[in-house]
């Protein structure tokens, strides 16, 4: 079958050779990007893709969307389909973002930082070394100068990205001002001259317009605790004038302007916290001699409890009922220009350095320790000789560790695989960045007149208490207050790369340690031959990459939903645009700090019990350590009476005592043939 396939073949390639130049096309493409290349190349194609629909999503909005002050409205009326739609927007960009950002990041991790053999011969001269399977800025100050500036280039086109990408699309609500009148129920049947004579100003064109509803009938009637419910809201978008109906007013067609609730602005407020809707309690401030100081959401269980009771009052009139109108809502999904112009640019940058690394790099970089090994194998380190059971401390701290130290078979634990600087650097900085969230949200509710209720406001949703002002000189800016809200984001994607690299140390240490006490194949980066396997995401096993992503994932959500931009767009009590009171700021929401804080103490509390777990075995410690690595790889200087082929590192291995090297001498290696574990105590 075999000489026939070969003859079908020849044929082929004699009577159509342009057909078997486009089968070695296909092959040697095929081999090119094989194993990391290949992943490298997704990198490259992913983004381009996210870079073409960015730059169609620019064209066709600013096509078909009038820009002001270089924003866009995709879409304006009802608030809940705003809100969906935004839900829906962010989704999107969250997904394309994370795509975009690891593919960058697996460029920085797996071909800009691991070094090549070159590299790490050259380190090992110097009596250096470099880190091998984790993301180390030890690496950029002996890896190629192209190299560094392209891991540069990669990393410094990510802050952007944290920065402002969830910010290009955003949601507005509205605010309406209103009036507040008192009177009878009989609207429709006041006289002109009555509102004449009641009335001057915007208060006259506003009952003038509450008139007209109440005669077409499209004014709504809505008992007390429904009229409470309606307003006591902290920005006003579906309802605008009311009239509270009461008895207790003469003559019979008078009305009275009880009360003109403007749009709540954080920076032209003395009283910190205000509720936006004092009018409703406006009595009991009065009588508690607290309404200069208090705001209404402090007294609001007390106006329930008169609604209930059937004694409410506005001012100084017992309130029957009220009458309503609703206004169209004008909530606004947005998006800004200039900052989906900032996200194509460092788009484009990382497009252009990825493909150039995917198409235009032709070193093999040691990516895994397993290709440390096999490279190590197949050409011993020199530097390295007689040193076999060297530990990254020694190689560290030489004058503390003693490189021929006797064997100490007891197990050590995870955190043996970090440097003291490392691990305290990684623990103090988590540890600070949520005791920075625990002071920030303790300061946010001393700030707070009611600090009760304010955790009834909802995940990202906006409230008077809990909206940023300095003092009524914060700057009005889409991108300022953009990069304010998105900055949590970016300090907390440092803390879990950071965090990462810790527990990919630590994992690839414990790997490391299982080849003592059991033969296997080495876990490689290029395609697996005989026993290899291919390797993990990167070096991090999937029983602990996926949980750490997962919790990433739900740590971003939580943070864009614990400080985000809030734009408020007012209006007047005569439902129109009064852009001089309107807002653009940040929030926050104290519930999604706390769920920020209890899910980050769960990966804090994770991390920390990683590090108590022990190896499998007593094998020394490399960690990432080069040359730690390379001096467990010299097999024996002779090969006679050593079953090892020219390639043992496509073979199963195993680490341990070498009976014999062919010289008469003992050391620990890994070999495919049969080894040793050293006993405790036993001195090289």
């Amino acid at each position: 079958m075999k000489l026939a396939g070969d003859k079908a073949t020849q044929y082929a390639e004699d009577i159509h050779p342009h057909i078997a130049e486009e089968q070695n096309d296909r092959r040697s493409f095929k081999a090119r990007f094989a194993g990391w290349r290949g992943s490298l190349l997704l990198g490259c194609v992913t983004s381009v893709v996210v870079l073409c629909l960015n730059l169609g999503f620019a064209g066709w909005a600013a096509q078909h969307h009038h820009l002001h002050d270089n924003q866009g409205t995709l879409y304006e009326g009802d608030c809940t389909i705003v809100r969906n739609a935004g839900i829906g927007f962010h989704l999107v960009i969250n997904i394309l973002s994370t795509a975009l950002l690891s593919a960058s990041n697996y460029c920085m991790v797996s071909k800009d930082v691991p070094p090549s053999r070159e590299d790490v011969d050259i380190a090992h001269q110097k009596g250096q070394w470099l880190d091998i399977g984790i993301s180390s800025f030890r690496n950029l100050r002996m890896v190629s100068r192209k190299q560094a500036w392209l891991w540069t280039g990669l990393a410094l086109s990510s802050v952007p990205l944290h920065l402002i990408y969830n910010s290009t699309v955003f949601l507005s609500i509205s605010a309406n001002a209103y009036d507040v009148f008192a009177g009878n129920g009989a609207l429709n049947q006041t006289t002109t001259a009555s509102i004449q004579r009641d009335f001057g100003g915007e208060s006259r064109q506003s009952f003038l317009r509450l008139h007209e509803k109440a005669s077409n009938g499209t004014l709504y009637r809505l008992d007390n605790s429904a009229c409470v419910d309606a307003y006591a809201t902290a920005y006003q978008s579906q309802h605008g004038s009311v009239v509270v109906v009461t008895d207790d007013i003469t003559p019979a067609d008078h009305y009275s302007l009880a009360y003109t609730e403007t749009v709540f602005n954080p920076a032209n407020q003395a009283v910190v916290g205000a509720s936006g809707f004092n009018w409703l309690c406006q009595d009991l401030q009065h009588h508690e001699y607290t309404w200069q100081i208090t705001p209404c959401i402090t007294f609001l269980p007390n106006v329930r409890a008169q609604v209930a009771a059937n004694n409410w009052t506005v001012g100084g009139h017992k309130v029957d009922y009220c009458l309503a109108e609703e206004v169209a809502p004008h909530c606004k999904l947005q998006y800004s220009l200039p900052l989906i112009l900032i996200v194509i640019a460092f788009n484009l940058v990382k497009a252009i350095i990825l493909c150039y690394s995917a198409f235009a790099w032709t070193e093999t970089p040691i990516l895994t320790t397993g290709d440390a090994i096999a490279s190590f194998l197949r050409t011993p380190d020199r530097f390295s000789t007689g040193t076999s059971r060297l530990t990254m401390h020694a190689v560290r701290f030489p004058a503390k560790y003693a490189a021929t130290a006797p064997f100490d078979a007891t197990p050590q634990r995870w955190r043996a695989a970090l440097s003291r600087k490392r691990w305290v650097t990684g623990i103090t900085s988590y540890s600070f960045a949520l005791f920075i969230c625990v002071l920030l949200l303790t300061f946010g509710l001393t700030l707070s007149f009611d600090s009760t209720g304010i955790w009834g406001v909802g995940l990202g949703q906006v409230s008077t208490q809990s909206l940023i002002s300095s003092g009524g000189n914060w700057y009005p800016s889409i991108i300022a207050n953009s990069i304010l809200a998105n900055l949590p984001q970016l300090i907390f994607s440092m803390l879990y790369f950071a965090f990462n690299g810790i527990v990919t140390t630590m994992a690839l240490a414990d790997e490391w340690s299982q080849f003592a006490t059991e033969r296997k194949g080495l876990r490689v980066s290029s395609p697996p031959t005989g026993a290899q396997r291919s390797r993990y995401f990167l070096s991090l096993p999937y029983r602990y990459a996926i949980p750490f992503i997962v919790l990433s994932m739900v740590i971003h959500w939580l943070i864009s939903e614990s400080l985000f931009l809030a734009v408020i767009e007012a209006f007047t009590v005569n439902l129109e645009r009064d852009p001089k009171m309107d807002i653009t700021t940040c929030g926050y929401s104290p519930v999604a700090i706390v769920a920020t804080i209890a899910v980050g103490i769960i990966v804090l509390g994770s991390l920390i019990s990683l590090t108590f777990r022990r190896f499998k075995s007593g094998m020394p410690v490399a960690g990432s350590c080069s040359l730690a690595i390379a001096a467990a790889c010299h097999p024996p200087t002779s090969r006679v009476g050593w079953p090892e082929s020219d390639d043992a590192a496509s073979l199963p291995l195993q680490w341990g005592l070498l009976v014999n090297d062919g010289a008469g001498a003992r050391h620990c290696a890994f070999s495919s043939a049969e080894v040793t574990m050293p006993s405790h105590g036993w001195v090289s």
